[in-house]
């Protein structure tokens, strides 16, 4: 999408509270793109195990509400659920419409993206947990997974998301993969007048050598990558952004990661993935889902397309 375009954002919502503390997120960034945000629901009984329907339950002789009606109205439901939202949003002056889609909450979500050519998805998990009624292995996880459309998480938790992210930590390891989502953090970083610290993780900074040739070779590989973050922050300098580089020493980057995020001076983490895969040298497993399900802070992901 061109940086001139107006970009659309997918918000799916289920009525919860929860989901409420990714729309303000979602607003904020509509507001200061000049963007529209695609309100999505899913109709509950698709997230719901319906093999009980018809079957001898509790209230064995009760009449069955036909299954058409039924779904006829958690339909309408949703519907006038996404509307009061959207009302709200649009007295904000945010163009703003609503999607109900028949189908399982995770393809609703990617197949109303890639309608829309959107440019992000923000959503709101649990993360340990699940997707407020959307658990998270069935709605989360597969987005990420197959959605080509980067995704905003916003986890469930006590303190509030800031709507206007001062700070973005950008975990690097020297592949163009991690380099991938560096274009939707500028757009964000530039649309909040957000600091950008480019960070990688290095066993070497932390090892203790034996011979001056391993000093050396150590401090060589840190010199290296120290000057492989300079030279992608001199280029979101010349965006206009103010951009710093780190490097973070220790053996397990998702937990050196963390331990960086729980300083509380970061508001978002942003990082690309393999959706199956991993993350270039980092395992998605080790990393990328680590950070997801405990990151204090919003995470976006971006998904490798190859």
């Amino acid at each position: 999408m061109p940086e001139t375009a107006q970009p659309t954002i997918i918000l799916p919502l289920d009525g919860s509270d929860l989901a409420e503390r990714a729309k303000g997120l979602a607003v904020a960034i509509a507001s200061r793109l000049h963007g529209r945000l695609v309100l999505v629901g899913a109709p509950e009984v698709y997230g719901l195990d319906m093999a009980w329907y018809g079957g001898a339950g509790p209230e064995v002789g009760m009449p069955m509400v036909p299954i058409t009606d039924l779904m006829e109205e958690v339909r309408e439901a949703t519907a006038d659920m996404l509307e009061q939202h959207r009302a709200e949003i649009a007295s904000q002056g945010i163009a703003a419409s609503t999607a109900v889609v028949d189908e399982m909450p995770a393809r609703a979500i990617v197949q109303t993206a890639a309608a829309e050519d959107a440019w992000l998805i923000v959503l709101a998990t649990h993360g340990l947990g699940g997707l407020s009624r959307w658990a998270l292995g069935s709605v989360a996880d597969k987005v990420l997974q197959t959605a080509d459309t980067p995704v905003l998480l916003v986890r469930a938790g006590a303190e509030p998301v800031d709507p206007a992210p001062g700070h973005i930590l950008v975990p690097l390891d020297g592949s163009a993969l991690a380099e991938a989502v560096l274009p939707a953090v500028t757009r964000l970083a530039q649309a909040f007048g957000s600091r950008v610290t480019l960070a990688s993780v290095s066993i070497e900074a932390r090892l203790a050598s034996e011979t001056a040739e391993m000093l050396e070779a150590q401090q060589q590989a840190v010199e290296r990558m120290t000057g492989y973050l300079a030279r992608h922050a001199d280029r979101l300098g010349a965006a206009g952004l103010t951009a710093g580089v780190e490097i973070l020493a220790g053996e397990s980057p998702a937990e050196v990661l963390l331990e960086r995020i729980g300083r509380g001076d970061i508001d978002l983490v942003a990082l690309t993935t393999h959706g199956r895969g991993g993350l270039s040298r980092w395992a998605y497993g080790s990393v990328a889902d680590r950070l997801i399900r405990t990151a204090g802070t919003p995470v976006l992901v971006l998904r490798n397309r190859a």
